[in-house]
């Protein structure tokens, strides 16, 4: 396994664990808005759930992003 195959799988476990944190807080915000419709708690879960959405937009790039070949000289 190359480096750039060890580093992109540390960046997808680090991106992985960052989503299910946010999955938890917009979670926990859905509850919250049964009993707080405010303007401010609505923009707030659609905030958390647009950065949802752009980690897994990266994840999705680095396992579908091709190995780049780099040859090696001798």
């Amino acid at each position: 396994m190359t480096n750039l195959s060890m580093k992109n799988k540390t960046g997808i476990r680090e991106l992985q664990e960052e989503h299910k944190r946010l999955n938890r807080l917009t979670t926990d915000l859905e509850k919250d808005r049964q009993g707080d419709r405010s303007t401010s708690s609505k923009y707030d879960l659609m905030r958390l759930k647009k950065t949802k959405l752009a980690i897994k937009d990266k994840i999705n790039f680095f396992r579908h992003k091709p190995e780049v070949f780099t040859p090696k000289y001798h």
